[in-house]
Protein backbone atom coordinates (compact mmCIF):
# COMPACT_ATOMS: atom_id res chain seq x y z
CA UNK A 1 0.00 0.00 0.00
CA UNK A 2 2.85 2.00 -0.26
CA UNK A 3 3.32 2.59 -3.81
CA UNK A 4 3.49 5.82 -5.23
CA UNK A 5 4.29 7.51 -1.89
CA UNK A 6 8.46 9.07 -1.41
CA UNK A 7 9.53 7.17 1.05
CA UNK A 8 10.94 8.93 4.69
CA UNK A 9 14.51 8.76 4.79
CA UNK A 10 16.43 8.24 7.94
CA UNK A 11 20.16 9.60 8.17
CA UNK A 12 21.53 7.87 9.47
CA UNK A 13 19.19 4.54 9.22
CA UNK A 14 17.49 3.09 12.75
CA UNK A 15 19.64 -0.46 12.82
CA UNK A 16 23.01 1.79 12.43
CA UNK A 17 22.50 4.21 15.59
CA UNK A 18 19.58 2.72 17.38
CA UNK A 19 17.24 3.83 18.77
CA UNK A 20 15.23 5.33 16.74
CA UNK A 21 12.66 7.33 18.71
CA UNK A 22 9.49 7.62 17.29
CA UNK A 23 6.29 9.20 19.05
CA UNK A 24 3.22 8.50 19.16
CA UNK A 25 0.11 10.96 18.61
CA UNK A 26 -3.56 10.79 18.81
CA UNK A 27 -6.33 9.92 20.37
CA UNK A 28 -8.13 6.88 22.77
CA UNK A 29 -7.57 4.31 19.89
CA UNK A 30 -4.17 5.67 19.46
CA UNK A 31 -3.38 5.76 23.39
CA UNK A 32 -5.18 2.20 23.60
CA UNK A 33 -2.87 0.39 20.70
CA UNK A 34 -0.27 2.21 22.34
CA UNK A 35 1.04 -0.24 24.70
CA UNK A 36 0.95 -3.00 21.55
CA UNK A 37 3.00 -0.31 19.28
CA UNK A 38 5.65 -0.18 22.11
CA UNK A 39 5.86 -4.11 22.49
CA UNK A 40 6.05 -4.55 19.06
CA UNK A 41 8.30 -1.54 17.66
CA UNK A 42 10.40 -2.03 20.71
CA UNK A 43 11.20 -6.08 20.20
CA UNK A 44 13.30 -5.19 17.41
CA UNK A 45 16.12 -3.77 19.78
CA UNK A 46 16.32 -0.33 17.66
CA UNK A 47 13.83 1.28 18.27
CA UNK A 48 12.54 3.01 21.22
CA UNK A 49 8.65 4.63 21.29
CA UNK A 50 7.36 7.02 23.43
CA UNK A 51 3.46 7.31 23.19
CA UNK A 52 1.58 10.99 23.63
CA UNK A 53 -1.36 9.97 23.13
CA UNK A 54 -4.44 11.13 24.84
CA UNK A 55 -8.33 10.24 25.22
CA UNK A 56 -9.97 12.83 22.99
CA UNK A 57 -7.30 14.43 21.40
CA UNK A 58 -7.95 16.00 18.13
CA UNK A 59 -7.37 19.21 16.43
CA UNK A 60 -10.62 20.39 16.85
CA UNK A 61 -10.73 19.32 20.41
CA UNK A 62 -7.24 20.75 21.87
CA UNK A 63 -7.32 24.37 21.33
CA UNK A 64 -3.84 24.97 22.29
CA UNK A 65 -2.56 21.93 19.82
CA UNK A 66 -0.01 23.78 18.51
CA UNK A 67 1.80 24.55 21.30
CA UNK A 68 1.01 21.00 22.99
CA UNK A 69 2.36 19.00 19.84
CA UNK A 70 5.42 20.82 20.03
CA UNK A 71 6.11 20.33 23.39
CA UNK A 72 5.21 16.94 23.06
CA UNK A 73 7.92 16.30 20.45
CA UNK A 74 10.86 17.81 22.49
CA UNK A 75 9.80 16.03 25.41
CA UNK A 76 9.90 12.86 23.66
CA UNK A 77 13.07 13.92 21.67
CA UNK A 78 10.70 12.07 18.19
CA UNK A 79 12.60 11.19 14.73
CA UNK A 80 9.71 9.77 13.81
CA UNK A 81 5.93 10.69 14.70
CA UNK A 82 3.33 8.35 14.15
CA UNK A 83 -0.49 9.52 14.32
CA UNK A 84 -3.94 8.97 14.35
CA UNK A 85 -6.83 10.15 15.68
CA UNK A 86 -10.84 10.55 15.09
CA UNK A 87 -12.09 13.56 16.51
CA UNK A 88 -11.72 15.76 13.78
CA UNK A 89 -13.68 13.53 11.25
CA UNK A 90 -17.04 15.70 11.06
CA UNK A 91 -14.37 18.67 10.20
CA UNK A 92 -13.23 16.30 7.78
CA UNK A 93 -16.37 15.43 6.30
CA UNK A 94 -18.25 18.78 6.27
CA UNK A 95 -15.50 20.77 5.28
CA UNK A 96 -12.60 19.08 3.63
CA UNK A 97 -10.92 21.57 2.50
CA UNK A 98 -10.91 23.75 5.07
CA UNK A 99 -9.88 20.92 7.05
CA UNK A 100 -7.14 20.34 4.88
CA UNK A 101 -5.54 23.19 5.30
CA UNK A 102 -5.21 22.49 9.13
CA UNK A 103 -4.03 19.55 8.75
CA UNK A 104 -1.29 20.85 6.40
CA UNK A 105 -0.60 22.98 9.25
CA UNK A 106 -0.39 20.26 11.97
CA UNK A 107 2.27 18.38 9.32
CA UNK A 108 4.33 21.69 9.50
CA UNK A 109 4.64 21.85 13.04
CA UNK A 110 5.60 18.06 13.51
CA UNK A 111 8.03 18.56 10.72
CA UNK A 112 9.32 22.38 12.33
CA UNK A 113 13.04 23.00 11.21
CA UNK A 114 15.50 22.05 14.09
CA UNK A 115 12.90 20.20 16.32
CA UNK A 116 14.66 16.64 15.07
CA UNK A 117 11.72 14.95 13.33
CA UNK A 118 12.68 13.30 9.87
CA UNK A 119 9.12 12.16 9.35
CA UNK A 120 5.48 12.16 9.39
CA UNK A 121 2.98 8.87 9.59
CA UNK A 122 -0.21 9.18 9.29
CA UNK A 123 -1.75 5.76 9.96
CA UNK A 124 -5.49 4.78 8.82
CA UNK A 125 -7.91 4.83 11.58
CA UNK A 126 -9.68 1.48 11.59
CA UNK A 127 -13.05 1.10 9.78
CA UNK A 128 -15.51 1.64 13.04
CA UNK A 129 -18.97 -1.06 13.42
CA UNK A 130 -21.95 -0.14 13.74
CA UNK A 131 -23.01 2.50 16.54
CA UNK A 132 -24.01 1.29 19.98
CA UNK A 133 -26.29 2.48 22.32
CA UNK A 134 -30.19 2.81 23.51
CA UNK A 135 -31.32 4.16 20.30
CA UNK A 136 -33.62 3.38 17.55
CA UNK A 137 -32.75 1.18 14.52
CA UNK A 138 -33.16 4.00 12.10
CA UNK A 139 -30.64 6.06 14.71
CA UNK A 140 -28.78 3.18 14.94
CA UNK A 141 -27.79 2.97 10.83
CA UNK A 142 -27.74 6.37 10.41
CA UNK A 143 -25.32 7.46 13.35
CA UNK A 144 -23.61 4.57 12.00
CA UNK A 145 -23.39 5.71 8.69
CA UNK A 146 -21.96 9.18 9.44
CA UNK A 147 -19.40 8.23 11.82
CA UNK A 148 -18.19 5.65 8.69
CA UNK A 149 -18.14 8.65 6.63
CA UNK A 150 -16.07 11.00 8.68
CA UNK A 151 -13.52 8.35 9.06
CA UNK A 152 -13.46 7.64 5.44
CA UNK A 153 -13.16 11.90 5.01
CA UNK A 154 -9.96 11.98 7.28
CA UNK A 155 -8.17 8.63 6.33
CA UNK A 156 -8.70 10.47 2.79
CA UNK A 157 -7.40 13.80 3.77
CA UNK A 158 -4.58 12.55 5.93
CA UNK A 159 -3.71 10.57 2.62
CA UNK A 160 -3.20 13.42 0.88
CA UNK A 161 -0.36 14.54 2.90
CA UNK A 162 2.12 12.48 1.26
CA UNK A 163 1.76 14.67 -1.78
CA UNK A 164 1.93 17.71 -0.03
CA UNK A 165 4.93 16.93 1.44
CA UNK A 166 6.52 14.09 -0.38
CA UNK A 167 9.76 12.31 1.06
CA UNK A 168 8.56 13.79 4.67
CA UNK A 169 4.90 12.67 5.29
CA UNK A 170 3.47 8.64 4.15
CA UNK A 171 0.94 7.15 5.32
CA UNK A 172 0.19 3.55 6.17
CA UNK A 173 -3.07 2.08 4.60
CA UNK A 174 -3.06 -0.77 7.80
CA UNK A 175 -6.52 -1.39 8.58
CA UNK A 176 -6.93 -4.27 6.60
CA UNK A 177 -5.28 -6.18 9.04
CA UNK A 178 -8.14 -5.65 11.24
CA UNK A 179 -10.98 -6.21 8.48
CA UNK A 180 -12.54 -9.59 7.49
CA UNK A 181 -12.65 -9.56 3.40
CA UNK A 182 -12.57 -6.04 3.50
CA UNK A 183 -15.33 -5.33 5.99
CA UNK A 184 -15.50 -4.45 9.67
CA UNK A 185 -15.52 -7.15 11.93
CA UNK A 186 -15.55 -8.27 15.98
CA UNK A 187 -13.87 -11.47 15.66
CA UNK A 188 -10.90 -13.12 13.38
CA UNK A 189 -9.85 -15.91 12.49
CA UNK A 190 -5.71 -16.62 14.15
CA UNK A 191 -3.24 -14.86 12.05
CA UNK A 192 -2.04 -18.15 11.64
CA UNK A 193 -4.86 -19.95 10.82
CA UNK A 194 -7.59 -18.40 8.78
CA UNK A 195 -9.74 -21.11 8.04
CA UNK A 196 -10.02 -21.99 11.56
CA UNK A 197 -13.55 -22.99 12.64
CA UNK A 198 -15.45 -19.93 14.47
CA UNK A 199 -15.08 -21.11 17.87
CA UNK A 200 -11.27 -20.37 18.29
CA UNK A 201 -11.37 -17.05 16.58
CA UNK A 202 -10.28 -14.01 18.65
CA UNK A 203 -11.69 -10.67 19.68
CA UNK A 204 -10.25 -7.43 17.52
CA UNK A 205 -12.66 -5.25 18.32
CA UNK A 206 -13.96 -3.68 21.96
CA UNK A 207 -18.03 -3.91 22.36
CA UNK A 208 -18.09 -0.18 21.15
CA UNK A 209 -16.90 -1.93 17.76
CA UNK A 210 -14.31 0.94 17.63
CA UNK A 211 -11.47 0.56 20.23
CA UNK A 212 -8.88 -2.18 19.28
CA UNK A 213 -8.75 -5.49 22.02
CA UNK A 214 -5.12 -6.87 22.80
CA UNK A 215 -5.77 -9.16 19.43
CA UNK A 216 -6.65 -6.50 17.25
CA UNK A 217 -3.73 -4.24 18.73
CA UNK A 218 -1.01 -6.88 18.25
CA UNK A 219 -2.63 -6.92 14.17
CA UNK A 220 -2.86 -3.56 13.77
CA UNK A 221 0.82 -3.09 15.33
CA UNK A 222 2.50 -5.72 12.63
CA UNK A 223 1.26 -4.39 10.31
CA UNK A 224 2.71 -0.61 11.38
CA UNK A 225 5.90 -2.92 12.14
CA UNK A 226 5.58 -4.75 8.27
CA UNK A 227 5.90 -1.27 6.69
CA UNK A 228 8.53 0.15 8.79
CA UNK A 229 10.46 -3.04 8.16
CA UNK A 230 10.28 -2.65 4.56
CA UNK A 231 11.17 1.22 4.49
CA UNK A 232 13.98 0.80 7.37
CA UNK A 233 15.22 -2.92 7.06
CA UNK A 234 14.36 -3.48 11.18
CA UNK A 235 15.76 -6.25 12.50
CA UNK A 236 12.89 -9.40 13.44
CA UNK A 237 11.07 -8.79 16.93
CA UNK A 238 11.77 -11.11 19.42
CA UNK A 239 9.49 -13.90 19.44
CA UNK A 240 6.29 -13.37 21.64
CA UNK A 241 5.83 -10.25 21.72
CA UNK A 242 2.49 -10.36 20.70
CA UNK A 243 1.58 -11.86 23.97
CA UNK A 244 3.78 -10.71 26.35
CA UNK A 245 2.60 -8.62 28.93
CA UNK A 246 1.18 -5.41 27.87
CA UNK A 247 -2.20 -7.40 26.94
CA UNK A 248 -2.59 -7.32 30.92
CA UNK A 249 -2.61 -2.99 30.50
CA UNK A 250 -5.85 -1.71 32.41
CA UNK A 251 -6.76 0.23 29.23
CA UNK A 252 -7.44 -3.76 28.01
CA UNK A 253 -9.91 -4.24 30.99
CA UNK A 254 -13.34 -5.26 30.92
CA UNK A 255 -14.50 -2.17 32.48
CA UNK A 256 -13.22 -0.64 29.59
CA UNK A 257 -14.91 -2.92 27.07
CA UNK A 258 -12.95 -5.59 25.86
CA UNK A 259 -15.66 -8.11 25.54
CA UNK A 260 -19.41 -8.10 26.19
Amino acid sequence: GLSGQKPIVLSPPPSATPPLDVTLLGDSVMYVEAPAVQAGLEATGVVDVASRAIVGWGLSTDHNWRQDVAANIADSKARLVVAMWSWDNSWALDHPTQYRGVLEQFARVVLAPGDGVEGLVFQQFPTPGPVKGDISTAETASGSAIRAAGVRAWNRIASSMTKVFPGRVMYFPVGSSVELDGHFSTWLPPAASPKAPASSWLRVRMVDNVHLCPAGAARYTDALLADLTSLYHLPAPGAGWATGSWVDDPRFSRSNGLSS
